[in-house]
Protein backbone atom coordinates (compact mmCIF):
# COMPACT_ATOMS: atom_id res chain seq x y z
CA UNK A 1 0.00 0.00 0.00
CA UNK A 2 2.90 2.36 0.70
CA UNK A 3 4.26 1.73 -2.80
CA UNK A 4 0.82 2.45 -4.29
CA UNK A 5 0.56 5.70 -2.30
CA UNK A 6 3.99 6.85 -3.42
CA UNK A 7 3.08 5.99 -7.02
CA UNK A 8 -0.18 7.93 -6.71
CA UNK A 9 1.62 10.94 -5.24
CA UNK A 10 4.19 10.80 -8.04
CA UNK A 11 1.42 11.16 -10.62
CA UNK A 12 0.33 14.54 -9.26
CA UNK A 13 3.27 15.96 -7.30
CA UNK A 14 6.58 16.93 -8.92
CA UNK A 15 9.52 15.99 -6.69
CA UNK A 16 7.18 13.89 -4.54
CA UNK A 17 10.16 12.29 -2.76
CA UNK A 18 11.39 15.66 -1.41
CA UNK A 19 9.33 15.24 1.75
CA UNK A 20 11.23 17.87 3.76
CA UNK A 21 10.34 20.57 1.22
CA UNK A 22 7.45 22.68 2.64
CA UNK A 23 5.99 23.12 -0.86
CA UNK A 24 5.96 19.39 -1.54
CA UNK A 25 4.49 18.75 1.90
CA UNK A 26 1.63 21.16 1.20
CA UNK A 27 0.96 19.45 -2.14
CA UNK A 28 0.55 16.12 -0.36
CA UNK A 29 -2.10 17.69 1.88
CA UNK A 30 -3.93 19.26 -1.08
CA UNK A 31 -3.83 16.00 -3.05
CA UNK A 32 -5.28 14.04 -0.14
CA UNK A 33 -7.98 16.68 0.31
CA UNK A 34 -9.11 16.68 -3.33
CA UNK A 35 -9.03 12.88 -3.60
CA UNK A 36 -11.16 12.69 -0.46
CA UNK A 37 -13.68 15.22 -1.77
CA UNK A 38 -14.09 13.35 -5.05
CA UNK A 39 -14.53 9.96 -3.35
CA UNK A 40 -16.83 11.26 -0.61
CA UNK A 41 -19.17 13.04 -3.00
CA UNK A 42 -19.37 9.89 -5.10
CA UNK A 43 -20.10 7.70 -2.06
CA UNK A 44 -22.59 10.22 -0.67
CA UNK A 45 -24.64 10.09 -3.86
CA UNK A 46 -24.54 6.30 -4.02
CA UNK A 47 -25.42 5.76 -0.35
CA UNK A 48 -28.19 8.36 -0.37
CA UNK A 49 -29.92 6.88 -3.41
CA UNK A 50 -29.58 3.32 -2.12
CA UNK A 51 -30.62 4.37 1.41
CA UNK A 52 -33.81 6.00 0.12
CA UNK A 53 -34.63 2.98 -2.06
CA UNK A 54 -33.98 0.62 0.85
CA UNK A 55 -35.70 2.92 3.41
CA UNK A 56 -32.67 2.58 5.69
CA UNK A 57 -32.01 5.32 8.25
CA UNK A 58 -28.57 3.89 9.02
CA UNK A 59 -27.58 4.02 5.35
CA UNK A 60 -28.92 7.56 4.91
CA UNK A 61 -27.04 8.61 8.07
CA UNK A 62 -23.96 6.95 6.63
CA UNK A 63 -24.45 8.93 3.41
CA UNK A 64 -24.48 12.15 5.43
CA UNK A 65 -21.36 10.92 7.20
CA UNK A 66 -19.66 10.70 3.81
CA UNK A 67 -20.87 14.21 2.99
CA UNK A 68 -19.43 15.48 6.28
CA UNK A 69 -16.16 13.87 5.23
CA UNK A 70 -16.25 16.14 2.16
CA UNK A 71 -16.62 19.14 4.42
CA UNK A 72 -13.67 18.07 6.52
CA UNK A 73 -11.61 17.55 3.36
CA UNK A 74 -12.32 21.17 2.45
CA UNK A 75 -11.01 22.08 5.90
CA UNK A 76 -7.88 20.00 5.19
CA UNK A 77 -7.28 21.90 1.94
CA UNK A 78 -7.79 25.31 3.56
CA UNK A 79 -5.55 24.30 6.48
CA UNK A 80 -2.70 23.27 4.21
CA UNK A 81 -3.15 26.37 2.05
CA UNK A 82 -2.78 28.62 5.09
CA UNK A 83 -0.02 26.58 6.75
CA UNK A 84 2.13 26.69 3.60
CA UNK A 85 2.20 30.51 3.60
CA UNK A 86 5.65 31.90 4.43
CA UNK A 87 6.36 33.81 7.67
CA UNK A 88 5.40 37.46 7.78
CA UNK A 89 5.84 40.29 10.33
CA UNK A 90 2.58 39.33 12.08
CA UNK A 91 3.47 35.61 12.14
CA UNK A 92 7.28 35.36 12.30
CA UNK A 93 7.16 31.60 12.96
CA UNK A 94 5.00 30.93 9.92
CA UNK A 95 1.43 29.67 9.70
CA UNK A 96 2.08 25.98 10.34
CA UNK A 97 -0.28 25.67 13.30
CA UNK A 98 -3.21 26.36 10.97
CA UNK A 99 -3.04 22.59 10.40
CA UNK A 100 -3.90 22.00 14.05
CA UNK A 101 -6.85 24.38 13.82
CA UNK A 102 -8.07 22.52 10.72
CA UNK A 103 -7.81 19.25 12.64
CA UNK A 104 -9.82 20.71 15.53
CA UNK A 105 -12.57 21.84 13.13
CA UNK A 106 -12.71 18.31 11.67
CA UNK A 107 -13.26 16.88 15.14
CA UNK A 108 -16.06 19.33 15.96
CA UNK A 109 -17.88 18.46 12.72
CA UNK A 110 -17.64 14.79 13.61
CA UNK A 111 -19.07 15.27 17.10
CA UNK A 112 -21.97 17.44 15.90
CA UNK A 113 -22.88 14.90 13.20
CA UNK A 114 -22.77 12.10 15.76
CA UNK A 115 -25.17 13.91 18.12
CA UNK A 116 -27.62 14.49 15.27
CA UNK A 117 -27.57 10.80 14.33
CA UNK A 118 -28.36 9.74 17.90
CA UNK A 119 -31.75 11.50 17.78
CA UNK A 120 -32.68 9.90 14.46
CA UNK A 121 -31.49 6.47 15.60
CA UNK A 122 -33.56 6.56 18.80
CA UNK A 123 -36.63 7.47 16.74
CA UNK A 124 -35.99 4.48 14.45
CA UNK A 125 -35.64 2.14 17.46
CA UNK A 126 -38.92 3.34 19.00
CA UNK A 127 -40.87 3.40 15.71
CA UNK A 128 -38.95 1.15 13.29
CA UNK A 129 -39.68 1.47 9.59
CA UNK A 130 -39.53 -1.45 7.19
CA UNK A 131 -36.20 -1.77 5.38
CA UNK A 132 -36.30 -2.97 1.78
CA UNK A 133 -32.80 -4.24 1.13
CA UNK A 134 -31.83 -6.79 -1.51
CA UNK A 135 -28.52 -8.42 -2.23
CA UNK A 136 -27.61 -5.61 -4.63
CA UNK A 137 -27.92 -3.11 -1.75
CA UNK A 138 -25.59 -5.20 0.39
CA UNK A 139 -23.12 -5.40 -2.50
CA UNK A 140 -23.14 -1.60 -2.93
CA UNK A 141 -22.52 -1.06 0.80
CA UNK A 142 -19.69 -3.62 0.77
CA UNK A 143 -18.01 -1.82 -2.14
CA UNK A 144 -18.21 1.52 -0.28
CA UNK A 145 -16.51 -0.13 2.73
CA UNK A 146 -13.61 -1.21 0.53
CA UNK A 147 -13.35 2.25 -1.06
CA UNK A 148 -13.26 4.07 2.29
CA UNK A 149 -10.78 1.64 3.79
CA UNK A 150 -8.50 2.17 0.78
CA UNK A 151 -8.77 5.96 1.10
CA UNK A 152 -8.13 5.73 4.83
CA UNK A 153 -4.93 3.77 4.29
CA UNK A 154 -3.73 6.17 1.59
CA UNK A 155 -4.41 9.16 3.90
CA UNK A 156 -2.63 7.45 6.81
CA UNK A 157 0.47 6.70 4.73
CA UNK A 158 0.54 10.26 3.35
CA UNK A 159 0.24 11.56 6.91
CA UNK A 160 3.16 9.37 7.99
CA UNK A 161 5.27 10.44 5.00
CA UNK A 162 4.94 14.16 5.75
CA UNK A 163 4.40 13.80 9.54
CA UNK A 164 0.96 15.45 9.51
CA UNK A 165 -1.58 15.02 12.32
CA UNK A 166 -4.21 16.56 10.04
CA UNK A 167 -3.91 13.79 7.45
CA UNK A 168 -3.75 11.19 10.21
CA UNK A 169 -7.01 12.61 11.57
CA UNK A 170 -8.59 12.55 8.12
CA UNK A 171 -7.43 8.95 7.74
CA UNK A 172 -9.29 8.07 10.93
CA UNK A 173 -12.28 9.95 9.52
CA UNK A 174 -12.23 7.72 6.43
CA UNK A 175 -11.80 4.61 8.54
CA UNK A 176 -14.66 5.58 10.84
CA UNK A 177 -16.84 5.87 7.72
CA UNK A 178 -15.77 2.36 6.69
CA UNK A 179 -16.57 1.01 10.18
CA UNK A 180 -19.94 2.76 10.21
CA UNK A 181 -20.73 1.19 6.85
CA UNK A 182 -19.99 -2.23 8.37
CA UNK A 183 -22.61 -1.46 11.03
CA UNK A 184 -25.00 -0.37 8.29
CA UNK A 185 -24.38 -3.66 6.52
CA UNK A 186 -25.28 -5.53 9.70
CA UNK A 187 -28.46 -3.47 10.16
CA UNK A 188 -29.50 -4.12 6.55
CA UNK A 189 -29.06 -7.86 7.04
CA UNK A 190 -31.15 -7.57 10.20
CA UNK A 191 -33.86 -5.76 8.22
CA UNK A 192 -33.90 -8.55 5.65
CA UNK A 193 -34.42 -10.99 8.54
CA UNK A 194 -37.30 -8.92 9.94
CA UNK A 195 -35.35 -7.25 12.80
CA UNK A 196 -36.11 -3.68 11.67
CA UNK A 197 -35.07 -1.98 14.94
CA UNK A 198 -31.54 -3.18 14.25
CA UNK A 199 -31.28 -0.32 11.76
CA UNK A 200 -31.70 2.16 14.61
CA UNK A 201 -29.08 0.40 16.69
CA UNK A 202 -26.79 0.52 13.65
CA UNK A 203 -27.40 4.27 13.52
CA UNK A 204 -26.44 4.52 17.20
CA UNK A 205 -23.25 2.64 16.43
CA UNK A 206 -22.43 5.07 13.64
CA UNK A 207 -23.08 7.99 16.01
CA UNK A 208 -20.86 6.47 18.70
CA UNK A 209 -18.00 6.09 16.22
CA UNK A 210 -18.42 9.69 15.06
CA UNK A 211 -18.38 11.10 18.59
CA UNK A 212 -15.51 8.89 19.77
CA UNK A 213 -13.30 9.70 16.79
CA UNK A 214 -14.22 13.40 17.08
CA UNK A 215 -13.17 13.55 20.75
CA UNK A 216 -9.97 11.61 20.01
CA UNK A 217 -9.00 13.90 17.15
CA UNK A 218 -9.90 17.04 19.13
CA UNK A 219 -7.69 15.96 22.02
CA UNK A 220 -4.74 15.47 19.68
CA UNK A 221 -5.34 18.83 17.99
CA UNK A 222 -5.58 20.69 21.30
CA UNK A 223 -2.40 18.98 22.53
CA UNK A 224 -0.59 20.13 19.37
CA UNK A 225 -1.84 23.70 19.80
CA UNK A 226 -0.70 23.74 23.43
CA UNK A 227 2.61 22.12 22.51
CA UNK A 228 3.49 18.42 22.60
CA UNK A 229 6.91 16.92 23.43
CA UNK A 230 9.16 15.79 20.59
CA UNK A 231 9.35 12.07 19.96
CA UNK A 232 12.23 10.01 21.34
CA UNK A 233 13.21 9.26 17.74
CA UNK A 234 13.49 12.98 16.94
CA UNK A 235 15.59 13.67 20.06
CA UNK A 236 17.92 10.80 19.18
CA UNK A 237 18.18 12.05 15.61
CA UNK A 238 19.10 15.54 16.82
CA UNK A 239 21.73 14.07 19.17
CA UNK A 240 23.14 11.89 16.43
CA UNK A 241 23.41 14.75 13.93
CA UNK A 242 25.02 17.10 16.45
CA UNK A 243 27.51 14.51 17.70
CA UNK A 244 28.47 13.66 14.12
CA UNK A 245 30.24 17.04 13.93
CA UNK A 246 33.92 16.82 14.84
CA UNK A 247 34.88 18.10 18.32
CA UNK A 248 31.32 17.78 19.71
CA UNK A 249 31.66 15.69 22.89
CA UNK A 250 28.02 15.49 24.01
CA UNK A 251 24.61 17.15 23.61
CA UNK A 252 22.01 18.16 26.17
CA UNK A 253 19.19 20.64 26.93
CA UNK A 254 17.45 19.97 23.60
CA UNK A 255 14.32 22.06 23.09
CA UNK A 256 12.00 21.68 20.08
CA UNK A 257 9.17 24.00 19.02
CA UNK A 258 6.95 22.81 16.15
CA UNK A 259 4.82 25.03 13.91
CA UNK A 260 3.38 22.59 11.39
CA UNK A 261 6.17 21.79 8.94
CA UNK A 262 8.54 24.26 10.62
CA UNK A 263 10.74 23.27 13.58
CA UNK A 264 12.89 25.45 15.80
CA UNK A 265 15.54 23.70 17.88
CA UNK A 266 17.69 24.94 20.75
CA UNK A 267 20.46 22.74 22.13
CA UNK A 268 23.67 22.83 24.14
CA UNK A 269 26.80 21.10 22.86
CA UNK A 270 29.77 20.20 25.03
CA UNK A 271 33.18 21.00 23.55
CA UNK A 272 36.71 21.09 24.89
CA UNK A 273 37.62 24.25 26.76
CA UNK A 274 41.00 24.17 25.01
CA UNK A 275 39.50 24.93 21.58
CA UNK A 276 40.02 28.34 19.98
CA UNK A 277 36.88 30.57 20.21
CA UNK A 278 36.79 31.01 16.43
CA UNK A 279 36.90 27.23 16.00
CA UNK A 280 34.10 26.82 18.56
CA UNK A 281 31.93 29.27 16.61
CA UNK A 282 32.58 27.26 13.46
CA UNK A 283 31.58 24.03 15.24
CA UNK A 284 28.29 25.59 16.36
CA UNK A 285 27.50 26.69 12.80
CA UNK A 286 28.26 23.23 11.48
CA UNK A 287 25.73 21.73 13.91
CA UNK A 288 23.12 24.32 12.92
CA UNK A 289 23.65 23.66 9.21
CA UNK A 290 23.47 19.90 9.65
CA UNK A 291 20.16 20.11 11.52
CA UNK A 292 18.74 22.39 8.84
CA UNK A 293 19.82 20.15 5.97
CA UNK A 294 18.57 16.92 7.54
CA UNK A 295 15.51 18.04 9.51
CA UNK A 296 14.61 21.32 7.77
CA UNK A 297 14.85 22.88 11.24
CA UNK A 298 16.19 26.24 12.35
CA UNK A 299 18.64 25.60 15.18
CA UNK A 300 20.31 27.77 17.81
CA UNK A 301 23.38 26.18 19.42
CA UNK A 302 24.78 27.09 22.84
CA UNK A 303 28.41 26.18 23.55
CA UNK A 304 29.39 24.56 26.87
CA UNK A 305 33.20 24.33 27.15
CA UNK A 306 34.19 21.49 29.50
CA UNK A 307 37.44 20.17 30.90
CA UNK A 308 38.72 17.06 29.17
CA UNK A 309 42.06 16.76 31.02
CA UNK A 310 41.18 17.23 34.68
CA UNK A 311 41.59 14.04 36.74
CA UNK A 312 39.25 15.47 39.35
CA UNK A 313 36.49 15.99 36.75
CA UNK A 314 37.07 12.47 35.41
CA UNK A 315 36.61 10.96 38.88
CA UNK A 316 33.50 13.05 39.48
CA UNK A 317 32.03 11.82 36.20
CA UNK A 318 32.68 8.21 37.17
CA UNK A 319 30.94 8.72 40.51
CA UNK A 320 27.98 10.48 38.88
CA UNK A 321 27.66 7.67 36.35
CA UNK A 322 27.38 5.22 39.27
CA UNK A 323 24.79 7.40 41.00
CA UNK A 324 22.69 7.54 37.82
CA UNK A 325 22.50 3.75 37.98
CA UNK A 326 21.68 3.50 41.69
CA UNK A 327 19.50 6.59 42.32
CA UNK A 328 16.12 5.77 40.72
CA UNK A 329 14.98 9.40 40.58
CA UNK A 330 18.12 10.66 38.81
CA UNK A 331 17.87 10.30 35.04
CA UNK A 332 21.09 12.01 33.95
CA UNK A 333 23.51 14.85 34.55
CA UNK A 334 25.43 17.18 32.24
CA UNK A 335 27.54 20.33 32.09
CA UNK A 336 29.74 19.18 34.96
CA UNK A 337 32.59 21.55 35.69
CA UNK A 338 34.84 22.45 38.63
CA UNK A 339 35.54 26.08 39.49
CA UNK A 340 38.53 27.05 41.65
CA UNK A 341 38.69 30.46 43.25
CA UNK A 342 40.25 32.07 46.30
CA UNK A 343 37.28 31.20 48.49
CA UNK A 344 35.65 28.25 46.73
CA UNK A 345 36.38 24.84 45.33
CA UNK A 346 33.07 24.38 43.59
CA UNK A 347 31.56 21.67 41.36
CA UNK A 348 28.56 22.74 39.27
CA UNK A 349 26.32 20.43 37.27
CA UNK A 350 22.84 20.23 35.74
CA UNK A 351 20.60 17.36 36.84
CA UNK A 352 17.63 15.78 35.10
CA UNK A 353 15.32 14.24 37.71
CA UNK A 354 12.26 12.09 37.34
CA UNK A 355 9.20 14.15 36.38
CA UNK A 356 6.43 14.54 38.96
CA UNK A 357 8.50 14.69 42.13
CA UNK A 358 7.22 16.99 44.85
CA UNK A 359 9.44 19.75 46.21
CA UNK A 360 10.09 17.67 49.31
CA UNK A 361 11.02 14.59 47.27
CA UNK A 362 13.31 16.68 45.07
CA UNK A 363 15.16 18.03 48.10
CA UNK A 364 15.54 14.51 49.47
CA UNK A 365 17.13 13.34 46.20
CA UNK A 366 19.50 16.33 46.17
CA UNK A 367 20.48 15.71 49.80
CA UNK A 368 21.27 12.06 49.06
CA UNK A 369 23.42 13.09 46.09
CA UNK A 370 25.35 15.64 48.18
CA UNK A 371 26.00 13.05 50.89
CA UNK A 372 27.37 10.53 48.39
CA UNK A 373 29.53 13.12 46.66
CA UNK A 374 30.89 14.60 49.91
CA UNK A 375 31.96 11.17 51.10
CA UNK A 376 34.33 10.94 48.14
CA UNK A 377 35.13 14.64 47.69
CA UNK A 378 34.80 16.36 51.10
CA UNK A 379 36.80 19.41 49.97
CA UNK A 380 34.37 20.28 47.15
CA UNK A 381 31.19 22.31 47.47
CA UNK A 382 28.46 21.02 45.14
CA UNK A 383 25.90 23.19 43.38
CA UNK A 384 23.05 21.61 41.38
CA UNK A 385 20.79 23.12 38.75
CA UNK A 386 17.61 21.29 37.72
CA UNK A 387 16.87 20.94 34.01
CA UNK A 388 13.32 22.11 33.09
CA UNK A 389 10.90 19.48 31.76
CA UNK A 390 10.86 21.00 28.25
CA UNK A 391 14.56 20.28 27.77
CA UNK A 392 15.73 16.82 26.77
CA UNK A 393 19.00 14.97 27.14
Amino acid sequence: MKAFTRWLAGLFIPDAEQLQDPGVRAQYGLLEGWLSIFLNFLLFAIKLVVGILANSLALIADALHSLSDSATSVVVIIGFKISSKPPDPEHPYGHGRAEYIATLIISILLIVAGIEFIRSAIRQIIEPEVIRAGLWVLLVVFMTILAKELMGRVSKIMGELITSDTLQADAWHHRSDAISSVLVLISLVGGMLGIHSLDGFGGLGVAAILIYSGIRIARNAIDSLLGTPPTKELIERIRSLACSVDQVIDVHDITVHSYGQHRYINLHIEVSEREDPIMLHDIAEQVENRLYQDLNAYALVHLDPISVDSEEVRQLRMLMDDLCRTEEHLHSYHELRVVDSEHHHLAIMDLMLQHGLSDEETEQVLDRLRQHLHQQFPEIEFRFRLTPIHRYK
